[in-house]
């Protein structure tokens, strides 16, 4: 604890993140600002996940960024359209030269 917060500390991470409660509407607001605030920029699923975990922790932080993230209009508006490649043709050789 320092200052009143409880503090996440991990091997693998320079330095200690705060411990978000089990409560869903402080999460909700912290996702807002990591992801739809006008400074946050709406990254996309996997840089939100790596700004909030560098400040934060919480069980099953993924699955909640994803969820966000899946739910976001502005995102889904914007995001690339799937599409599959066509197959491979070969190409005709010249004999000639035009």
């Amino acid at each position: 604890m320092y200052e009143g917060l409880l503090l996440y500390s991990a091997v693998n991470y320079d330095a200690d993140r705060i411990v978000v409660p089990n409560d869903y509407d402080l999460r909700m607001r912290i996702m807002y600002e990591y992801h739809d605030a006008p400074t946050a920029g709406q990254p996309g699923r996997e840089k939100t996940y790596l700004i909030l975990t560098r400040d934060f922790y919480w069980d099953h932080q993924y699955t909640w960024v994803h969820k966000y993230v899946r739910a976001c209009e502005v995102c889904q508006r914007v995001k690339p359209a799937a599409f599959s490649q066509a197959p491979l043709q070969s190409l005709s050789i010249l004999s000639e030269c035009w």
